[in-house]
């Protein structure tokens, strides 16, 4: 078989066949697109990526924060053996005034391990989960992971 170049194809021959390829075919790469100058025109798919984004972002955010406030304020409390000075630690209240957004952080926190970050749920709910005297911190935990899931 005779190789022939003509008119800027070259021949490629692949089990037999023979196809011709062309120079002026076009080679994109990932970041050859600029996302910034493309407009989103239809209505419905901007709103869908604006909730997306924000929602995502306010998500990861929102776990940050606790995160960082959470580590601190074990940190902080570890050897306090008042529960008052464990509540009015400056990161405890930031994760309460974090408000309900926090909670499914805190339940992953307290289903690891049983914690005083359960009173985080008082303040945040408003009530105590029990009022007996003889609850303790990991049957509480229970209590409101079970109220929490209903």
């Amino acid at each position: 078989m005779k190789i022939i170049n003509s008119n800027g194809f070259f021949p490629l021959v692949i089990s037999g066949l023979t196809i011709a390829t062309s120079p002026m075919v076009q080679t994109f790469k990932y970041n050859d697109l600029d996302q910034n100058n493309i407009q989103i025109k239809n209505e419905n798919t901007q709103k869908h990526l604006n909730k997306t984004i924000e929602s995502s972002y306010t998500d990861l955010l929102t776990k940050m924060k606790f995160i960082e406030h959470f580590e601190k304020w074990k940190n902080e409390t570890k050897f306090l053996s008042s529960p008052n000075r464990i509540v009015e630690n400056i990161n405890f209240q930031e994760i309460i005034g974090i408000g309900a957004p926090v909670v499914k952080y805190i339940v992953e926190e307290l289903h690891e391990e049983p914690s005083c970050l359960v009173w985080a749920l008082n303040f945040i709910y408003g009530f105590k989960i029990s009022d007996a005297s003889t609850t303790t911190i990991r049957e509480a935990t229970k209590m409101w992971i079970r109220y929490l899931k209903a």
